[in-house]
């Protein structure tokens, strides 16, 4: 197999997404003081890796339960279309298992603020990261993906990521965390949304598909407004005004992407999941400066 399988395989439009909690984190730190930029990388690197072991375990999942369905709307899946056998995808999987593994030890080694707590949670992870689509009832099947998404990819990337640079959390840092929490969530949605139909016919009981497509694309307008206000509240609260408008620069995103949502059908929801996580970097990306230019060390 060529390096271009296995670059397709780990999706990398996803992995903006994956590493918008931790750059979330990073930002809330330097309110405290210098970040620990060795620390930050190999945060980073955790999230990166265990984002693409995630990919890999669910083009296993989906297609050893036939949910991979030949005429499905989003990317080709490697392991359905017999592009990938099962053996060299395990073996792969495994891999990931252990480069996560070693990168997570190595980050929970450079903060001194490393318990036990965080070492369940990174156990956690990796579970989640698997158990999504693999084993005989995985989450992804009984509509709890969304919350898993808010917990992983928002709550544990973004407060995680501060705990470890800082060892304490503050009330506001929640909102933070819940903007990305939510913007995941919506990336999880528009998937769902676009597999209604071959998630119905695979017994895949997603959010989206006992809320039916108009409820659905109504919840998804209920993410996008939560997170914009979350995100507001946050840089009213802790920002100095003359710095509000930076981190909230995302917010100018937001209508197109919230338009190509509502005016796309099936194959062409996956431009917006392009753009969604995306907005989602941007939104960390816009924290971060806002941060860097108000409390960063020079």
């Amino acid at each position: 197999m060529t390096w271009q399988l296995w670059l397709a395989l780990s999706r990398p439009k996803t992995l903006p997404l994956a590493g918008a909690g931790v750059i979330s984190g990073l930002a809330l730190a330097m309110i405290q003081g210098p970040v620990n930029w060795p620390l930050a990388g190999t945060s980073l690197l955790t999230a990166l890796l265990l984002q693409i072991l995630a990919n890999l375990a669910n083009d296993l999942g989906d297609g050893l339960k036939g949910s991979d369905r030949p005429d499905r709307l989003g990317p080709q899946r490697m392991f359905q279309a017999g592009l990938v056998g099962q053996k060299p995808l395990i073996l792969a999987i495994l891999l990931l298992i252990l480069l996560s593994a070693a990168s997570g030890v190595l980050t929970l080694r450079l903060s001194p603020y490393n318990n036990w707590g965080l070492w369940l949670m990174g156990l956690a992870s990796v579970w989640a990261a698997l158990a999504y689509t693999l084993g005989k009832k995985p989450y992804g099947y009984l509509g709890l993906g969304d919350l898993m998404v808010a917990i992983f990819f928002g709550y544990l990337a973004c407060l995680g990521s501060l705990w470890l640079q800082t060892g304490q959390l503050t009330a506001s840092s929640w909102l933070v965390a819940s903007c990305q929490a939510l913007l995941a969530m919506a990336v999880l949605n528009t998937n769902n949304v676009r597999d209604l139909n071959s998630d119905a016919l695979s017994g895949k009981r997603t959010l989206a598909l006992r809320l039916g497509e108009q409820g659905a694309r109504r919840y998804q307008d209920l993410l996008f407004f939560l997170a914009a206000l979350t995100s507001i509240s946050y840089a009213i609260i802790v920002l100095p005004w003359v710095l509000t408008w930076l981190a909230l620069l995302w917010l100018l995103r937001l209508p197109f992407v919230w338009r190509a949502f509502h005016h796309s059908q099936g194959r062409a929801l996956n431009a917006c999941l392009a753009q969604q996580g995306q907005l989602a970097f941007l939104a960390a990306l816009t924290t971060f400066l806002a941060h860097f230019l108000a409390f960063g060390v020079y």
